[in-house]
């Protein structure tokens, strides 16, 4: 609009006219004491800021530090319930189990605080949200070309192969959200960083939070992209692998070295922080392989894979934990959700 018009007009009607790009939608009449919330959006896609932001407004997120703020209990459920999502046969039931389990987590949240939720990027569960108490959705929108810019500069993703992984991913959300009565924020990242205070005021209210004016500014601070510290900490590791599962008295997974991915690498398997098992990833896998090629690493085989066995004396029917080291690399940088798992053997029958 031209300067010289908007000098002439009152201050009132250009407030009235501006767009922050902060959305609310199916709002209760009567705003709930007790809240879960739920931030989603797409990696890199800016729900670490709103993380951050429910952190300073004294919302528990979890047991992960800054910059990121997740819930690993969730983050491990979610991702196993992403990989079975992928597989809608096969993949029914377990996805019903996982959704039980991350049903108990929450009633377990909901003794411990009035007002609680966690963030996981890429990731839609509507059968859970149903039976949360009161669920309440700030979801994060985010320029797609600028996400698929920044995962080729920190994840060495191809642009091209990840445009369409993230524009279906965000088209998902949208169907979410167009279809749900469950209260909702939506959030323009882009608008975020230009109105950081107004930012603050559109989540404080959508949470029912009065905040004083020097508070707002305060927190507005702490809304800027991509600080020093989020980079550092999300940045690409060399190794990366995960943990698949513990089942039938093996140690399933895989593991790579970025710059080095033709070498084997060495397992070592830590079960109740007490015993350690040796091995290596050189079994076949062809989509670690993939994987690899989709992030312009290549590979010249595909021995990735390890299939470990545990000690007979777990087959005990008690619940263990492992947890997954490569030796002689100490930038080893997988969530802890990646390398860790808690699995029961059933006892051995005569």
């Amino acid at each position: 609009m031209n300067d010289s018009i908007t000098s002439s007009l009152p201050k009132e009607l250009l407030a009235s006219l501006a767009s922050y790009g902060m959305v609310s939608a199916n709002l209760p009449e009567a705003m709930p004491k007790e809240k879960t919330i739920i931030v989603v959006g797409v990696q890199r896609g800016g729900t670490s800021m709103v993380a951050q932001l429910l952190h300073q407004l004294g919302v528990p997120l979890g047991d992960a530090p800054a910059p990121t703020y997740e819930d690993l209990e969730y983050t491990a459920l979610l991702r196993a319930y992403d990989a079975a999502c992928r597989r809608p046969l096969r993949g029914w039931l377990k996805r019903r189990r996982i959704e039980k389990d991350m049903l108990a987590i929450a009633r377990k949240r909901d003794q411990q605080y009035p007002v609680w939720g966690w963030k996981f990027p890429d990731v839609l569960c509507p059968p859970l949200y149903r039976q949360l108490r009161n669920p309440f959705i700030i979801s994060v929108h985010r320029d797609p070309v600028s996400i698929c810019a920044r995962l080729q500069r920190s994840e060495k993703l191809d642009f091209f192969t990840a445009l369409p992984n993230i524009l279906s991913i965000q088209g998902r959300i949208h169907r979410f959200l167009i279809r749900t009565d469950i209260p909702c924020l939506m959030l323009s990242y882009e608008k975020a960083l230009l109105n950081p205070e107004q930012c603050v005021k559109h989540v404080a209210a959508f949470l029912g939070i009065d905040l004083p004016d020097s508070q707002i500014e305060q927190m507005a601070e702490a809304i800027r992209p991509s600080p020093k510290q989020y980079l550092r900490d999300t940045r690409q590791a060399r190794i990366i692998g995960n943990l698949d599962s513990v089942e039938q008295g093996f140690a399933v997974g895989w593991a790579a070295d970025t710059k080095n991915p033709e070498a084997a690498l060495p397992i070592r398997i830590i079960v109740d922080n007490t015993q350690t098992i040796e091995g290596t990833a050189d079994q076949p896998r062809d989509d670690v392989r993939d994987h690899l090629s989709s992030r312009n690493i290549d590979a010249p085989d595909n021995h990735f894979g390890f299939r470990i066995p545990l000690p007979a004396e777990l087959q005990d029917g008690e619940l263990h934990h492992v947890f997954i080291e490569i030796p002689g690399h100490k930038d080893f940088q997988i969530d802890s959700s990646d390398t860790e798992r808690m699995f029961t053997h059933p006892k051995e029958t005569a």
